[in-house]
C-alpha cells in the first residue's frame, strides 16, 4: 500500500472512525469484498462512490448465471433437428404421387394416341381398298362391256394402304361369274400381279375362263367335212361324225378328239376311229382309205381368237362332262390398253 501523506504536525490526529461492517449476504449470494480492518492511520477522504463500489450490482447478480435457462437449448435441439428429416420426408409422398400421376397421364396419352393412330390406320387402309376395288370393278365392266349392275368381284391383298402409297398391288383377283364369252356366258377370272396403279404394264396375268359343256360346240363350230350338229362331249373328248357323203361307200365314220391349245388356237387330234361301228387304228385307216386317210387323222385347228378379248392368248383348254376349263396368258398392257379389251381376230 503506498505511503500515506502525514498530517502537520500543529494539528492534533484524531482517529477516523471506521463504519461497521455490513451485513452478510443471503444464501445465494455472493460475499462482499472483506474490507480491511481499522487502523489507527490517518486515511485520506474517500469518495462516496468509492465507497459504494463493494455494492455494485454486478457482484450481486453474477451468481445467477443464464446458463441453467439456456441449457435447455441443447434438450430442444433434437425436437428441431427433426425439423429437416420431417422436411425432407414431408413432400417425397408429393413426388411420388406426382410421379405416379405423370406416369399414368403419360400412359393414357400414349395408349389414347396409338388407339387413334390404329383407327387412322384402319380407316386409311379401308378407304383405299374400297378406292381400287370400285376402279377396278369400273374398267372390269367398260372393258368387258357389262351392264353397270352386274356382278364384279374383286380381290386384292392386305394390308391396301401401303400398296396404295406405294403405286403397286401386290396380287389383284377379278372374277365375273357371268361374262358374255364365246357366244355364251361363262365365269371370267384373271389374276395378276404386281398391278400398277397408275395405268402401267402388269407383271404378270393369266385367266381362266369356265363354260358349259355345250359351249365347246360353239368355239368348234362345224368343220366341213362332218356332221353338222353332230359334236358331242364324251369325258375328257369330244366326238363328231364325219360327212358319209365324201365316202364312195357311204359308210358311217366317226372321230374321238383330244382338245388341246397351241398358239393361242383350238386343236382337236384325232384319238379313236369308229367306221361302221368298229374300231379301227391309225394304221387300218391309212390302209383302207387311201389319201382320205391323211384328212381323216389330221388335227382340226380352230381359231377362237375372235371369242375372246385381244389381249387374251388360249394356253389351255381340258374338257369335262361339267364344264369346259380354258385358261388364258394376259398381255400385261390388256388393263391400261383399250385396244386389248376387244375381241381378236382370226385369219
Amino acid at each position: 500500500m503506498a505511503d500515506r501523506p502525514a498530517l502537520p504536525p500543529d494539528e492534533p490526529t484524531e482517529p477516523i472512525e471506521v463504519p461497521p461492517k455490513p451485513p452478510l449476504p443471503s444464501a445465494g449470494r455472493a460475499a462482499p469484498a472483506v474490507e480491511p480492518e481499522a487502523t489507527t492511520l490517518p486515511l485520506p477522504v474517500v469518495d462516496a462512490a468509492a465507497q459504494a463500489y463493494p455494492q455494485a450490482a454486478y457482484p450481486q447478480q453474477y451468481p445467477q448465471p443464464a446458463y441453467p435457462q439456456t441449457a435447455v437449448a441443447p434438450q430442444a435441439y433434437p425436437q428441431t433437428a427433426v425439423a429437416p428429416q420431417a422436411a425432407a420426408s414431408l413432400p417425397a409422398p408429393k413426388k411420388k404421387r406426382r410421379g405416379v400421376v405423370a406416369l399414368v397421364t403419360t400412359v393414357i396419352i400414349v395408349v389414347v394416341l396409338a388407339g387413334a393412330g390404329v383407327v387412322s390406320w384402319f380407316a386409311g387402309n379401308a378407304w383405299a381398298k374400297d378406292k381400287v376395288i370400285a376402279e377396278v370393278t369400273q374398267q372390269t365392266r367398260t372393258a368387258l362391256d357389262l351392264d353397270a349392275d352386274q356382278k364384279v368381284d374383286v380381290q386384292v391383298a392386305e394390308p391396301m394402304l401401303p400398296q396404295l402409297l406405294a403405286g403397286t398391288l401386290s396380287t389383284l383377283s377379278i372374277t365375273v361369274p357371268d361374262a358374255p364369252l364365246a357366244g355364251t356366258t361363262g365365269s371370267l377370272t384373271v389374276h395378276a400381279t404386281d398391278v400398277s396403279t397408275d395405268g402401267g404394264a402388269l407383271g404378270s396375268a393369266e385367266a381362266t375362263v369356265t363354260l358349259t359343256p355345250d359351249a365347246i360346240t360353239k368355239l368348234i363350230g362345224t368343220f366341213d367335212d362332218t356332221v353338222a350338229g353332230s359334236l358331242k362331249v364324251d369325258g375328257s373328248n369330244v366326238t363328231v361324225d364325219l360327212n358319209p357323203s365324201q365316202f364312195l361307200s357311204g359308210i358311217s365314220f366317226a372321230l374321238t378328239l383330244t382338245p388341246s391349245a397351241h398358239d393361242g388356237a383350238l386343236v382337236l387330234t384325232p384319238v379313236k376311229f369308229t367306221v361302221g361301228g368298229a374300231s379301227m387304228d391309225a394304221d387300218t385307216i391309212r390302209a383302207r382309205f387311201g389319201t382320205l386317210a391323211e384328212g381323216i387323222l389330221a388335227d382340226r385347228t380352230v381359231c377362237v381368237a375372235d371369242q375372246f378379248p385381244k389381249g387374251l392368248t388360249l394356253s389351255k383348254i381340258t374338257v369335262g362332262s361339267d364344264a369346259v376349263d380354258a385358261s388364258f396368258t394376259v398381255d400385261p398392257r390388256t388393263l391400261s390398253d383399250p385396244s386389248l379389251q376387244k375381241p381378236g381376230t382370226c385369219g
